[in-house]
């Protein structure tokens, strides 16, 4: 993440496309990871971001069904003994 920010803000002052930088930083990284992490890691990594993901995307569906009445508003149907 900090890779990010830092390839981004230069490119921001020099008035060029700050996206292609970060986009940019990200395939240079990306080549870069079996020469910089383990594979013992690289495992540890992709377990953790599959568990962020399983947990993010319950915590998305929860949210988005806690607003499912707001949003139905009035065309939203009763349902019988509620």
């Amino acid at each position: 993440m900090l890779a990010a920010f830092a390839a981004y803000q230069p490119a921001a002052a020099l008035h060029v496309s700050g996206v292609l930088a970060v986009v940019t930083t990200g395939l240079y990284s990306g080549g870069m990871n079996p020469r910089i992490s383990t594979p013992r890691t690289r495992l540890q990594a992709a377990g953790s971001w599959e568990m962020l993901t399983f947990l993010l995307n319950g915590l998305l569906f929860i949210l988005i069904g806690l607003q499912l009445r707001t949003v139905g508003g009035p065309y939203g149907r009763k349902i019988p003994g509620s």
